[in-house]
C-alpha cells in the first residue's frame, strides 16, 4: 500500500485506487495556478485504499487517504500533499494510525506537452509552496495506537496509467446533507476508555471549479461519561478556501476524498486545526474521509447487498484527534472506519401523499461485541406507505441477526424513524434518517444512521437504500 509500512495495511481483501486528479481543459503547464476556470486553485489529486478481512474478533481492517495539489514551483510543478491512515489489526486490538507528507522530489516531475504528469519520485518530505522549499520530515505510525509513534521514510515511483472510462465526466456543483455514525474511544497515555457510540449530521460540499471537497461531520456521544469526557465534536475535512491547502480532491461524483482541514501561516509551515471537540480547537488531528464506489463496497463487504444509489453518496471516515484534557495533559479521541451517508434532501411538498414504495440497500456499522470491535453489515428492506405515513423496516443478516420493526414518517415527512427488534441476542436497532432524491424521483433514495444495542453489544453506523 503506497505511503504505509508493510505491517500496517495487511490482509488480501484490499482495494488500492490509482492516483486520480482533475485539471480543467484550458489549464496549461505554463500557468497552472491561474487557469483553473478562473480560480487561483491549482489542480488537486488523491489516492486511497481500504481493506476488510475476516469477521468478528478475527477481523482486520484499514483505511488510507492521500490528497495533494500540483504546486507551481517556478519552471516546473511539484506534487505537494499528505496522507492519513487508520487500522485495527484484530477485534481485540486498539486503533493504530499513520500520517505524514507526500511530495515529489525536486525536479522529478516529468510532464507531457499538455502539462499532464508522466512520472515522478515521491517521498515523505513536505514541499512548502509559499517558500518553494522542502521540509525534511519523517512520516509516523503505530500499529496499535498506544505508545510512541515510530518514524519512517519512503521513496516511491509514480508513473502514468490509463484512466478509467468516464473518469471526470460528471462533476456537479453539489451540497449534500446527511448522517454519520460510529464508535469512538478516548485515550490518555496508556489509558483507553470503553467504546462509545456517536451519531450526527453530515454535510459534504463538492466544488467542481476548484476541484475540492469540504466535509463537516457534527457528532455527539450518545452515552457520555466521565471516563470518556467526549461530549460532541465538529470534524472538518477539506477546505473550499483557495488561499489554504485543499486537503481534498474532487475528481467526479464517484471519486472524492478529504483530510483534516487546517489553516496555514504565510510561510506555509504552521498549521491550525479547524476541527473542535467540546468547543475546544483540536491541537492535532489525523482525520480522513472517502466516498465508497459500489464496486469497491461489493469487494470489501462481499455478503452485503450494496445500495444501488445514483445520487446518494456514502463512505468511511476515521479520526485521531488530540485536544487539551479537562485536568491537564491531553486526550485523543479516536474512531476507526466510522460511516457517513449524504444526499439531496427533497422539498416537503415533494413527498408523496399516497402510494407505496420499497427501498433496498445496506446497513454498515462499527460494532463492539463483548469487547471485540469490528465492522458489520447487513441487507436493508424498508417499505413506506405514503398515504398512512408509516411502513416497515427490515435488516437481515446484520452480524448474524435479523431485525424487523415499524417505520414512521415524522412531522416533517422528509424524515423517518424506526425501532427494530432482533431475532437473537435480545438486541434492538434504532433507525433515524431521511429521504433523498434519486432516479425514481424526489424520494427515490433514503439514508440515515443506526444505533444497535443489547447485552454487552453496541453498534453505530449508517443505512442507505434506493427505491426499486
Amino acid at each position: 500500500m503506497p505511503y504505509l509500512p508493510a505491517s500496517f495495511a495487511t490482509g488480501p481483501n484490499r482495494f488500492v485506487s490509482q492516483g486520480m486528479g482533475y485539471r480543467a481543459p484550458a489549464q496549461q503547464v505554463s500557468n497552472l495556478r491561474a487557469a483553473n476556470v478562473g480560480s487561483s486553485a491549482p489542480p488537486t489529486y488523491f489516492q486511497w485504499g481500504i481493506g476488510i478481512n475476516g469477521s468478528g474478533v478475527s477481523q482486520s481492517s484499514w483505511l488510507s487517504v492521500m490528497t495533494g495539489e500540483l504546486a507551481d514551483s517556478g519552471d516546473s510543478v511539484t506534487f505537494s500533499g499528505g496522507f492519513g491512515a487508520t487500522r485495527r489489526g484484530a477485534g481485540n486490538q486498539t486503533m493504530g494510525r499513520a500520517s505524514g507528507f507526500a511530495s515529489s522530489t525536486a525536479g522529478s516531475v516529468v510532464l507531457d506537452d499538455k502539462g499532464i504528469p508522466l512520472s515522478a519520485t515521491v517521498n515523505q518530505q513536505d514541499y512548502v509552496a509559499a517558500t518553494n522549499q522542502y521540509r525534511n520530515v519523517q512520516a509516523q505510525f503505530s500499529t496499535t495506537g498506544t505508545g510512541a509513534l515510530t518514524n519512517y521514510a519512503f521513496t516511491q515511483q509514480v508513473a502514468r496509467t490509463v484512466a478509467p472510462t468516464g473518469l471526470g465526466q460528471y462533476r456537479p456543483d453539489q451540497v449534500l446533507t446527511g448522517w454519520t455514525g460510529g464508535l469512538m474511544q478516548t485515550t490518555h497515555g496508556s489509558s483507553v476508555s470503553a467504546p462509545f457510540a456517536t451519531v450526527g449530521l453530515a454535510q459534504v460540499i463538492l466544488d467542481p471549479t476548484r476541484s475540492r471537497v469540504q466535509a463537516t461531520f457534527d457528532v455527539i456521544n450518545v452515552m457520555p461519561s466521565f471516563d470518556t469526557s467526549f461530549l460532541f465534536g465538529s470534524f472538518q475535512m477539506g477546505s473550499l478556501n483557495s488561499s489554504q491547502r485543499p486537503q481534498s480532491a474532487y475528481v467526479d461524483y464517484e471519486n472524492f476524498a478529504a483530510r483534516e482541514a487546517v489553516t496555514v501561516n504565510p510561510n506555509g509551515t504552521q498549521q491550525t486545526q479547524l476541527s473542535t471537540v467540546n468547543l475546544q480547537r483540536a491541537q492535532n488531528s489525523t482525520t480522513i474521509m472517502v466516498n465508497m464506489p459500489r464496486d469497491v463496497a461489493r469487494q470489501v463487504l462481499p455478503n452485503t447487498t450494496i445500495c444501488e444509489c445514483e445520487f446518494t453518496r456514502w463512505g468511511f471516515w476515521s479520526t485521531d484527534t488530540q485536544r487539551a484534557g479537562p485536568f491537564g495533559g491531553s486526550r485523543n479521541d479516536r474512531g476507526h472506519m466510522m460511516t457517513w451517508v449524504a444526499g439531496q434532501l427533497p422539498n416537503v411538498s415533494e413527498v408523496p401523499s399516497q402510494g407505496v414504495a420499497t427501498y433496498t440497500g445496506h446497513v454498515v456499522a462499527n460494532v463492539n461485541n463483548a469487547g471485540a470491535q469490528y465492522i458489520a453489515s447487513g441487507n436493508l428492506t424498508n417499505t413506506v406507505n405514503f398515504g398512512t405515513r408509516s411502513g416497515s423496516a427490515q435488516v437481515s443478516n446484520f452480524d448474524g441477526v435479523n431485525y424487523a420493526g415499524r417505520l414512521q414518517l415524522l412531522s416533517d415527512p422528509r424524515f423517518i424513524g424506526a425501532e427494530l427488534s432482533g431475532n437473537a441476542g435480545n438486541r434492538t436497532m434504532l433507525m433515524t434518517g431521511s429521504f433523498f432524491r434519486g432516479t425514481q424521483g424526489p424520494v427515490g433514495e433514503m439514508g440515515g444512521n443506526v444505533l444497535v444495542g443489547g447485552p454487552r453489544y453496541l453498534g453505530s453506523g449508517i443505512f442507505a437504500g434506493a427505491m426499486r
